[in-house]
Parts: C-alpha cells; sequence; structure tokens
C-alpha cells in the first residue's frame, strides 16, 4: 500500500482542500477502521476523480453522491437487493458485510474494500462490480495500489472500458463552490 507510488503516477492537487480529518471520530461514526491508504489518500488528494473516471468516496462529503458512509450502505443495501432478486453475490453480505463500498466510476461499477471480520483494514483487497452485470474483479492489494496499477494499465480491470485509463491520468479535484 504505497500512497508513495500513487503520486508517482498522479501528481497531487497543488493546493490542499484544508480540511482536517478526525479518523477516530469517522471510523466511530462507521463503526469499523479504515486502511491506513485510504486516509493517506483523502488527506493527499481530496475530492475529485483519477482520470475523469475513479471517483472514491469522501468521510463526511457535502455531495451525498461521494459520502464514504451514505454511500457504503447504498451500495449493501443494493447488493443485497440483488442477492434477494437472485443474483449470485460471492461474498457475504450479512454483518459484518465482507464488502463496503469506497468508490466508483463514471459507468457506475462500485468499488469495495474486501474485508474480512477481525482482519487488520491494511490486509482489505478491492474488488470492482460490473454496475449493470453479474462480472467481479479483483485485486490482491489496497486502494492506492489499486490506483496506481489501474491508471498504468499495468493491470487490466475487465470491468472497465477498454479506452481507459487515459494516456496521461490526472487527479482533478472537484469545485467545491
Amino acid at each position: 500500500m504505497s500512497i508513495r507510488r500513487l503520486r508517482e503516477v498522479v501528481a497531487p492537487p497543488s493546493q490542499s482542500s484544508g480540511r482536517e480529518y478526525s479518523w477516530e471520530t469517522i471510523e466511530g461514526d462507521l463503526q469499523f477502521p479504515l486502511p491506513t491508504d485510504y486516509k493517506q489518500l483523502v488527506e493527499t488528494y481530496g475530492a475529485g476523480s483519477f482520470g475523469d473516471f475513479l471517483h472514491i468516496y469522501q468521510p463526511n462529503s457535502p455531495w451525498e453522491q461521494l459520502d464514504l458512509k451514505q454511500q457504503a450502505e447504498g451500495e449493501l443495501w443494493a447488493l443485497r437487493e440483488l442477492a434477494e432478486d437472485g443474483e449470485d453475490i460471492p461474498y457475504q453480505l450479512s454483518e459484518p458485510a465482507e464488502l463496503v463500498s469506497f468508490g466508483r466510476n463514471e459507468n457506475g461499477d462500485p468499488l469495495f474494500w474486501h474485508r474480512r471480520p477481525g482482519s487488520d483494514p491494511d490486509t482489505w483487497t478491492v474488488v470492482v462490480k460490473e454496475a449493470r452485470g453479474g462480472e467481479w474483479f479483483s485485486f490482491d492489494g489496497g486502494v492506492t495500489d489499486f490506483l496506481s496499477a489501474a491508471l498504468t494499465n499495468e493491470v487490466r480491470v475487465t470491468v472497465f472500458p477498454r479506452d481507459f485509463p487515459p494516456d496521461t491520468p490526472e487527479f482533478t479535484p472537484y469545485d467545491a463552490s
């Protein structure tokens, strides 16, 4: 899990968002700990998109569609609905669920942490679910390693479009106004 590698692949914004995070409070509200590389990612990049395609949910975001807690709860609800309708979900969805959504792409494909109850969050891996189908993609690493690998095409995420990533991936901060 290396924020350093991601910084080499995609330069962070030149100016900090100025937001401060009380991770203890955020994790208490979520009722689970967060991976270290996710915290570093949020503190380094803030809210925005990678390659104009990948969006990482933020704790206590002013944008409901990008709020970590709301989206994690919403994605889990959606997965449970799909399972009830007969779709094969190869992960445990009962509490504590094995999947926690931390982002999505422009096509609506959710990005998840695959957590194992009682495990160290720094060992959680990444899973991507095809939004309009049953395909799952697994990556054996954390969020910053996943972003680095996907943005450099070191790993081909099968549910992403063929024209991703862009030749020169960038991070674009969201306009807070």
